[in-house]
């Protein structure tokens, strides 16, 4: 998210760090489908990508979770600094936002 006072990025997280299995997993809770998340070794993951957008987000997403640049399992306090407001769980903006996976 843009808009520090000084101009810097911010990193948003929910309250808790999930790891990407866990987020499939209570996405299919709450709009009451199953869904399953496995591994998918790199060349998977890099054809699978490239196959299914344009190159340069392809390599984008790559980079950012296949060379680590992206943990999502980690917290921080940022949506409570910046808002005032605790973080919302990723249960509470599914049940939220089913009706967007209808």
């Amino acid at each position: 998210m843009q808009g520090a006072e000084d101009g810097s990025v911010l990193r948003l997280t929910g309250p808790v760090g999930l790891t990407p299995v866990e987020q499939v997993e209570i996405l299919g809770q709450g709009i009451g489908r199953p869904l399953t998340a496995y591994p998918m070794s790199r060349s998977e993951t890099h054809d699978a990508l490239f196959a299914s957008m344009p190159p340069p987000y392809a390599s984008a997403i790559e980079g950012f979770f296949g060379d680590g640049t992206i943990d999502e399992t980690s917290v921080n306090d940022t949506v409570a600094k910046v808002t005032g407001h605790a973080p919302r769980t990723l249960q509470e903006w599914v049940r939220e936002n089913a009706g967007l996976f209808a």
